[in-house]
């Protein structure tokens, strides 16, 4: 097996200070999050240039 560099994921979730968060699908942002002050839930606003995978 060789290993050329490390992957990262094709969907995945970063975080930042100011209790922020990022969904990115591949280098693209999908979703911006913050934490709510309470702890308990998150404000999220989607970036409207990745559609929904699902149908129906």
């Amino acid at each position: 097996m060789r290993v050329e560099g490390p992957v990262k994921p094709g969907l995945r979730m970063e975080c930042a200070d100011g209790r922020r968060l990022v969904l990115l699908r591949g280098s693209a942002p999908a979703l911006f999050a913050r934490q709510r002050a309470t702890h308990r839930g998150v404000h999220c606003a989607r970036t409207g240039r990745s559609g929904s995978t699902r149908s129906g």
